[in-house]
């Protein structure tokens, strides 16, 4: 029998052995900005030969013991996401081995994450005369982390509420991939992660959870958002302040969302939408949890989306999600990783 075995948030089509046991092994991250070898650990006795798919070319990892060392000079060429299965006796791993511009694992590496990538710049902005720049790479994370007592945002040089604003190719042009991690705590400020998200860029596999929203034009990845593919985040926010801006910014132009859930419970000054202050989205198994509107101005939604009011339980909807890596819990729906900060 053929089943699509899970590793990360791909899958992998093996033939089902009644004798074998399946493990989902999750992702295994290589940070190419050290430029060091990297060794994991299977556990003992493990041993077998991981074969990565590249193009046409198979690339041939071997686990001795348990071992998995990953030279730097067999990767420096494979930037992105690789599925893989791994056969040892009778056990079957799955996961997704993921080689990166950057693996992120602190908040300060998060909150500066603008100096490991390709960055370009742009000149400035003809309307107030901000910088205006791209960041280019594949940034992951490797661990969940605490922002507890931190400010995200605050290490960009243009004035909290002078974004970059009408391109389509500025901020993150990459791809950050939290490999179902979770972000716990932290102040969303001055153009949240990124600044700005623009053409091609993808945010995907991340839970934002206890985490506050205040101020003027700000979003928890970035003040704009164009042309960009949002996909399996949630959006956990415990206290929100805007006078322009939502939970992913002021503006959102051309963007997808694809299995979000957004938690917004916005107080009484908060002016504009859930969303942001001008939505044109496409969503697909998208949840918007408030009792605020969508946007505050514009509002252009195509495909699937349901907006509850706060208090709704998610699963009365049918929010599907990322499966096994979610769990419902009241009106919120949480990342199980996320269990370790909550307990």
């Amino acid at each position: 029998m053929l089943t699509s075995v899970y590793g990360g948030t791909y899958s992998v089509t093996v033939t089902v052995d009644a004798e074998k046991q399946y493990i989902n092994a999750g992702y295994y991250t290589f940070s190419l900005y050290e430029q060091q070898d990297t060794t994991y650990n299977f556990g003992a006795g493990v041993n077998g030969t991981i074969k990565v798919t590249v193009g046409d070319q198979v690339v041939p990892f071997e686990v001795v013991d348990g071992a998995l060392t990953v030279a730097y000079a067999q990767v420096s060429s494979l930037l992105g996401e690789y599925p893989f299965v791994l056969e040892s006796g009778s056990k079957v791993y799955s996961g997704t081995f993921v080689v990166a511009t950057k693996v992120i694992k602190t908040a300060e590496e998060l909150i500066n994450i603008k100096s490991y990538g390709t960055v370009t710049d742009e000149g400035t902005c003809s309307r107030d005369n901000a910088p205006v720049w791209k960041l280019n790479g594949y940034f992951a994370l490797g661990n969940n982390i605490d922002l507890t007592g931190y400010t995200v945002g605050v290490n960009f040089s243009y004035a909290p509420w002078a974004a970059p604003q009408g391109g389509t190719n500025w901020g993150l042009i990459g791809t950050f991939n939290g490999c179902n991690y979770t972000l716990y705590g932290g102040a969303y400020d001055n153009g949240g992660i990124f600044g700005c998200v623009g053409d091609g860029a993808v945010v995907k596999n991340v839970a934002i959870v206890n985490a506050t929203l205040k101020g003027d034009r700000k979003g928890v990845f970035a003040r704009e958002m164009r042309n960009c593919l949002i996909e399996n985040v949630l959006i956990d926010l415990t206290s929100v302040s805007l006078s322009n801006g939502g939970a992913l910014g002021s503006l959102l132009s051309a963007v997808t969302l694809r299995n979000v859930v957004i938690y917004y419970p916005a107080d009484a000054t908060t002016t504009n939408g859930a969303l942001s202050n001008y939505v044109d989205i496409t969503a697909d198994n998208a949840y918007v949890i408030s009792d605020k509107v969508l946007s505050g101005s514009t509002n252009k939604v195509a495909g699937t989306l349901v907006q509850k009011a706060a208090g709704t339980v998610c699963s009365a909807v049918g929010f599907t999600g990322l499966g096994d890596n979610w769990v419902l819990t009241g009106d919120k729906a949480i990342f199980k990783s996320t269990q370790e900060f909550l307990a």
